[in-house]
């Protein structure tokens, strides 16, 4: 599997096609990696494969009629506001180019200072919040709203590309620099705002990280993304990161897409963006140890490496301590929910407004500009 991801033959015998089924339900890589199957020069060698990775693709193709009608949908409620498609169909697009990529739900991410027009309109189509607990995400400060559409996909809708505060507040992403700067292309038969090709990478790479870094499918949205940037790219990435404050949590999983799926990311690149860091360097080691194709489960993945990556390595350090020193604790239970009044909706989309050019928040009074884990 890792050779073909690599745009490499490898040898068709001794793969078990259950056991190769499963690896690709949990890196979801199965439409991907079919459609390597299928164009490769050895296709005949390799048909037998299919049979782990034809189910993904007829199930990807089976999801995506109505991820298409409710593209439209949200197309036509969020005309004229400030917003963009995030992952997903996008990265399908744009990235694999048109190829099949696995894809279960839609990411739009909206400017803060819009972001209630925005649920109310895409309210007025027929959708609706999954989550009635406004105390609750009021209280969390919560990044994203989970939002069922008509023809029943689910929408994430963002005002913030990190949806914990604890983790935004790490960072200096500015939403509608972002959005001011998305191209106009056509995704699924609509044509919709994204983000430019090195916002889009920039996203893929922080997102990756902050999510652990250890599914495959994440990697080579990276290694594919790289292959499209050119010199001219990298610069702009470097920069962009630098004014964000992410380029250690970027350089973290380029490299790891580099180290694992040869990904077309030039040395002097990674050298601009994280240094001599001791942190990129465990990265290395975690990497080649606990390579993300030989997982056979999520957990013991080194994720906590990634998720703890901070601005600096120092930064990165103390995080991953407290972190382990969290998980090694026994969590109290949750406490019920409060009953939600319309109160806590209103105040927390007011909260949402409130963050526009500031990005994230520290506390339930303090603003710290654009956070962004």
């Amino acid at each position: 599997m890792r050779s073909r991801l690599r745009g490499r033959p490898g040898p068709p015998g001794g793969v078990e096609v259950d056991a190769l089924a499963d690896v690709l339900r949990l890196h979801r890589i199965g439409p991907s990696l079919d459609h390597l199957l299928r164009t490769a020069p050895d296709a005949g060698a390799v048909a037998h494969l299919r049979a782990a990775t034809r189910p993904a693709t007829l199930a990807q193709a089976a999801r995506q009629l109505p991820v298409q009608l409710d593209l439209r949908t949200v197309a036509r409620a969020l005309d004229g506001l400030p917003w963009a498609v995030l992952k997903g169909p996008a990265v399908a697009a744009t990235v694999h180019g048109g190829a099949p990529r696995e894809f279960h739900d839609l990411d739009v991410l909206v400017s803060p200072a819009a972001f209630g027009d925005a649920l109310r309109a895409l309210e007025a189509v027929g959708a609706r919040a999954m989550d009635p607990d406004w105390a609750g995400i009021r209280a969390a400060r919560a990044g994203e709203i989970a939002v069922a559409l008509p023809h029943g996909t689910f929408l994430d809708l963002h005002w913030h590309l990190v949806n914990r505060p604890a983790r935004r507040q790490r960072f200096t992403l500015e939403v509608d620099t972002l959005l001011d700067r998305a191209r106009q292309v056509e995704l699924l038969g609509t044509r919709v705002p994204t983000l430019d090709p090195v916002d889009q990478l920039h996203h893929l790479a922080l997102h990756a990280c902050l999510s652990g870094a250890w599914r495959l499918l994440w990697s080579y949205d990276l290694r594919l993304a790289a292959g499209l940037t050119d010199d001219a790219g990298w610069s702009e990435l470097v920069e962009r990161t630098r004014s964000a404050a992410t380029s250690l949590p970027v350089a973290m999983t380029l490299a790891r897409a580099r180290q694992t799926l040869d990904a077309p990311v030039p040395g002097p690149v990674l050298r601009s963006l994280a240094g001599p860091s001791p942190w990129l360097a465990a990265q290395t080691v975690v990497t080649a140890t606990r390579p993300p194709e030989r997982l056979a489960g999520a957990r013991r993945n080194g994720a906590i490496l990634f998720t703890s990556t901070g601005r600096t390595t120092a930064a990165s350090a103390a995080e991953f301590a407290r972190a382990s020193l969290a998980r090694g604790s026994r969590r109290p239970a949750a406490a019920a929910p409060d009953p939600t009044t319309g109160d806590d909706r209103a105040g927390y989309l007011d909260y949402v407004a409130d963050q526009t050019g500031a990005a994230g928040a520290a506390g339930p009074a303090g603003r710290v500009q654009a956070a962004a884990e």
